[in-house]
């Protein structure tokens, strides 16, 4: 009874040590996902349009599908568009669209095997246009972002919303047309127009929208309006319109440079076409891997960030959770850049590439800095940021060492344990076949005396015939020992039994 209580008691501990193991190795694999809109925050004018992407970080987990339900205030915002242009999505269970009766953005995309591993993934693109005074919070009502592991595994952890503050319209004047020389010369033709845009004001300048709205004024006496969006830089415009139509919105555009046409008509003929330019760029900068490398004392970051469109416009850098300086890219010498002084150890760094036009990539990097702090530079107090990733880091490695250790040892206490059970199995076997050995020997012991014993009776009738000759007494007298021999062993046995 004592051996099986210990027996229980190891068991007992053996299986919790098995279970701490298991929560402990699979505690670092945890992955997530998450739904993000971009900008966060965003300050536009009453009657402005604006875009906000919907983006996915998969952490290092391939998906092949997302679904999501998006939820707007119809009262302050209204959406003009929505465009799936430059998605990671081919396939789609349902297409993304909009009801601007229930405030509601819906989509249901996939991607075919080996689906989407990414941090900056464009779902789609949401063109809104503002309606009224106030603060706006767009967010996810619901979603979903499925692992592609065969089973459909959501693995969303996190939804993040976008607020949008609508202020006051500023007030903008369309500059009257102003005459050329020739035009001067010649009064019954309309004077150049003249074009801005309230989605891209600046005409060098990246935009991240797709959705471009044009104004202009119309002078008195023009009959008639032409105009067009293309990609050629004098290009003349070809469809026609009413003199009342100043205003023009053109959505879904994909990303590059388009040149808005304008012209006027009257009674005197056409005026000379103006031409307004915008660029757009919805897509951001190509995946990339920075890395450090030791080069004369110093640890030089390499970055190849590289965007198709509009070019890298600047980086963001963080070293170990510490606030972020900014960096052009003109900055960097051979497309590296001398990272400050930095105690000894492992340092993560963090690069977040922004292209022309604002759309931004991260990625991060893992390098273990050799080089000591120079003794004529005084080295400044590092942050409780960075004391905590440092701690961080060096909490990650001893957690590492203590898995090991609790998985050997749990190897060990195994092994221990089943030779522990096997000696005692045996053990009890070889105690039992001892057992049932004696038992059977006292019994063959007790047949023999009781063999013996007829003898003897046999030979007391004999004698009570006749007298007995010297053998036949030799014999008489060993058998009677040998029967007082065996029940001295029987009782003394017995004894020691009882």
């Amino acid at each position: 009874m004592h051996t099986r209580h210990h027996k229980f008691k190891f068991l007992y501990f053996f299986q919790t040590l098995v279970v701490a193991a298991i929560i402990l190795l699979c505690v670092p694999t945890a992955r997530a996902a998450t739904l993000t809109l971009v900008p966060s925050t965003s300050t536009v004018a009453l009657g402005n349009i604006f875009s906000v992407r919907v983006l996915t970080n998969t952490t290092g987990d391939a998906i092949n599908n997302v679904e999501a339900t998006i939820q707007f205030p119809t009262d302050l915002l209204e959406v003009v568009s929505v465009s799936k242009a430059s998605s990671i999505f081919t396939l789609w269970v349902e297409e993304p669209s909009f009801s601007n009766s229930t405030g509601r953005i819906v989509f249901n995309g996939g991607a075919a095997n080996p689906g989407f591993n990414g941090s900056n993934g464009m779902i789609a693109s949401v063109t809104f246009r503002a309606k009224k005074v106030g603060t706006a919070s767009i967010i996810f009502a619901d979603g979903a972002v499925r692992k592609n592991d065969g089973m459909g595994t959501d693995v969303l952890t996190s939804r993040n919303s976008t607020v949008v503050n609508i202020g006051a319209p500023k007030a903008v004047e369309v500059p009257a047309p102003t005459p050329a020389p020739s035009e001067v010369a010649n009064t019954g033709v309309p004077a150049r127009p003249t074009i801005i845009s309230q989605s891209h004001p600046d005409q060098s300048a990246w935009y991240p929208v797709d959705t471009a709205t044009f104004s202009w004024k119309v002078p008195s006496g023009v009959t008639s309006v032409q105009a067009i969006l293309n990609k050629s830089a004098t290009g003349a415009p070809t469809i026609t319109y009413d003199p009342s139509v100043t205003q023009k919105t053109l959505t879904d555009l994909s990303d590059g440079a388009y040149y808005f046409h304008l012209r006027y008509k009257n009674a005197g003929g056409w005026s000379e076409t103006a031409h307004y330019k915008v660029n757009i760029d919805t897509t951001a900068p190509l995946a990339f891997d920075p890395f450090v490398r030791e080069k004369e004392a110093h640890n030089i970051l390499t970055i190849d960030a590289t965007d198709a469109m509009s070019g890298i416009g600047q980086y963001s850098i963080g070293i170990d959770g510490m606030e972020e300086f900014k960096l052009d890219p003109a900055e960097l010498r051979n497309g590296g850049d001398v990272l400050p002084e930095l105690a000894l150890g492992a340092h993560e760094v963090h690069v977040r590439a922004f292209d022309k036009a604002g759309n931004y990539t991260d990625a991060n990097t893992r390098f273990y800095n050799a080089i000591p702090p120079r003794e004529t530079t005084p080295v400044i107090a590092e942050p409780a940021s960075y004391l905590e990733n440092s701690l961080a880091v060096q909490v990650t490695f001893a957690l590492f060492w203590l898995i090991m250790l609790i998985a050997l040892f749990t190897i060990l206490l195994f092994i221990l344990y089943y030779g522990w059970h096997k000696f005692f199995s045996l053990k009890a076997k070889l105690n039992k076949e001892l057992e049932i050995t004696r038992d059977e020997a006292h019994k063959a012991m007790v047949l023999f005396k009781e063999e013996l014993s007829d003898q003897l009776v046999e030979l007391e009738k004999i004698k009570e015939d006749r007298v007995l000759n010297k053998k036949e007494e030799k014999i008489f007298q060993g058998l009677q020992k040998n029967v007082d021999d065996i029940d001295a062993f029987l009782e003394k046995k017995l004894k020691k039994m009882m």
